[in-house]
């Protein structure tokens, strides 16, 4: 791995790759970040989107420089499950169409003349990020959840990611919360993901004016359906009572399954917290009886940017990286 020149500090280029947009900046030893930009991922194919990260991440650097960094490595966030020893993405079509085993990670690297540092499923990347330098940091053992296009959760023990066979990556966002619920890409039905992932709630939103006879059906994002439900929609609040609904039993699984110390809320949908946090307490409440640690629930200290935040830590310590790739 490159060095920093003698007097600066490393740093890290760093890429969040979601389902609804993707965010890039450099990346400092404690998380800050210097020329963030995020632009939609939508749409967007893989050539097209190496073409605006080499630009943000060239300008990214000329910031950080200024401030005495010198980027070392490249560190990448990504939904699904990855090979970092090949610079390949994994199966991610069902989030972004024609992603899928896509060598965007290890292109940019090469153009960027950086060694791959990282490249893990977006949630690892935000747990790294809380359990060093945020709301998970001294909790033993911590669950950091990501509540995006998808949801994501990983464990932190000791302050380490905790990871499966081979390093694989777990997807406790496909825990059956609903047996007779939607049928999901991985195959089951009432995954906690189909129910209350941003793409479930977009989703439920386009069936439920194609049921209600409109004519031309209007696409929004996760987002803006609250905002609906807020405003007094109904079919907007049916589904996002559906959602909270689903995330609550889901939070509440977590809490009796693994007795963490603390469960830690990031993701886009995270910023709609007040929606969700009456009935995450009411779940876990219920459960007080079968658990003889109840759990505190709280936001994310980087909010947002922690997957960018975790990618560019990661990719800093080479030995953290080696605990969680996905083969």
């Amino acid at each position: 791995m490159s060095r920093a020149a003698s007097g600066q500090r490393p740093a890290a280029a760093a890429v969040d790759i979601g389902g609804t947009k993707i965010s890039a900046a450099v990346v400092s030893e404690d998380g800050t970040l210097f020329g963030f930009v995020t632009r939609p991922s939508r749409g967007v194919a893989p050539d097209r989107a190496l073409e605006l990260l080499v630009e943000d991440l060239g300008n990214a650097t000329r910031e950080a420089a200024s401030a005495g960094l010198t980027i070392t490595t490249l560190g990448i966030g990504a939904t699904g499950r990855h090979d970092r020893h090949a610079g390949t993405l994994g199966a991610i079509d069902a989030v972004l169409p024609s992603w899928g085993g896509s060598d965007l990670p290890r292109t940019l690297a090469s153009k960027l003349s950086l060694p791959l540092g990282a490249l893990v499923n977006d949630a690892d990347a935000a747990a790294a990020a809380e359990g060093r330098a945020g709301a998970g940091r001294a909790a033993d053992p911590a669950v950091v959840v990501t509540l995006g296009t998808g949801i994501g959760v990983a464990v932190l023990r000791g302050g380490q990611l905790v990871s499966g066979a081979d390093g694989a990556h777990g997807e406790f966002g496909h825990i059956t919360i609903a047996l007779d619920g939607p049928l999901c890409m991985c195959g089951a039905h009432g995954c906690w993901e189909t129910l209350a992932g941003g793409g479930a709630i977009e989703r439920a939103w386009m069936s439920s004016e194609r049921e209600g006879g409109a004519s031309n059906t209007t696409q929004h994002s996760a987002a803006e359906i609250f905002d609906l439900a807020d405003a007094g929609n109904r079919a907007a609040q049916t589904i996002v009572d559906r959602a909270v609904r689903a995330t609550a039993l889901g939070v509440a699984n977590i809490a009796v399954a693994l007795a963490p110390e603390v469960i830690v809320i990031g993701g886009g949908l995270s910023a709609r917290w007040s929606r969700y946090e009456p009935h995450v307490s009411a779940e876990i409440r219920r459960r007080a009886p079968i658990m003889s640690v109840t759990p505190r629930v709280v936001l994310a200290t980087f909010g947002p940017n922690a997957v960018l935040a975790g990618a560019g830590m990661l990719a800093l310590d080479s030995r953290a990286v080696d605990t969680v790739v996905a083969k």
